[in-house]
């Protein structure tokens, strides 16, 4: 392995405690939890850096019923890439991989669901058609 490599690899270990304990700071000034969500739980599949799983806790910290790191998960910008986020009567589009370019699926219209429910499943397949969802 190349000299470089080594000075590259602590360089990111120590960035990653820096943001490990950030995550921390962060999560110690946030206001408590609801109790009935305090102990949500978070299943992590596959080992993963401190500072992605501090990254998930800090995103778990408010309203969220529960969390999943998968095995590919790494930081990302608001919630770690490959994390999971269930909130309670709530929908967090953050949790897309904004760094290998996913988008998120979803378009506003000026128009009441109520008024296109049996064409939205057509509406939604003709939208994936002409706007690129992921890579690819």
């Amino acid at each position: 392995m190349p000299a470089w490599c080594l000075y590259r690899d602590a360089a990111r270990k120590e960035h990653l405690g820096r943001e490990a304990e950030a995550a921390r700071a962060e999560i110690a000034n946030l206001r408590p939890q609801e109790a009935r969500f305090q102990d949500a739980p978070l299943k992590v599949y596959g080992q993963h850096d401190e500072a992605t799983i501090a990254q998930m806790r800090n995103s778990m910290s408010v309203g969220v019923v529960k969390g999943v790191i998968c095995a590919d998960g790494h930081l990302g910008y608001a919630q770690p890439v490959g994390g999971v986020i269930a909130y309670e009567k709530q929908i967090s589009i953050s949790g897309v991989g904004f760094d290998i370019g996913c988008g998120n699926m979803a378009a506003r219209l000026d128009t009441p669901f109520e008024s296109i429910r049996d064409a939205a499943p057509l509406l939604a397949r003709d939208i994936a058609k002409v706007i690129s969802f992921g890579v690819g």
